[in-house]
């Protein structure tokens, strides 16, 4: 019964370490083109979303556009977490932005 336990709980760390890092590798993240094809879809939630940043937009690499509220300053590779607030003109307020 001892190494039932000493396994479930080794299973269990394994399992909370690698669920942790899925944020890391991507998992989660909403495609951009997804929110541009039907942006009514979005309004008002909370959305991962990852691209090239430059002067208020996030685009990826298939030319899909959003624009954001944040540091319109920051450029280069970034994931930003935030809400969906319009479908006019895409637009998402960031709460957070993690540079890739």
């Amino acid at each position: 019964m001892n190494k039932k336990l000493i396994a479930s709980g080794i299973i269990f760390v394994f399992l909370i370490v690698g669920l942790s890092g899925c944020q890391d590798i991507g998992i989660g993240i909403t495609n951009i083109g997804d929110i541009t094809a039907n942006p009514e879809n979005y309004i008002g939630k909370e959305v991962k979303i990852e691209g090239k940043c430059e002067f208020g937009k996030i685009s990826d690499d298939k030319g899909h556009t959003i624009r954001y509220r944040y540091d319109n300053t920051i450029s280069g590779s970034y994931r930003l977490t935030g809400i969906i607030k319009s479908e006019y003109s895409i637009f998402i307020d960031v709460k957070n932005a993690k540079a890739l």
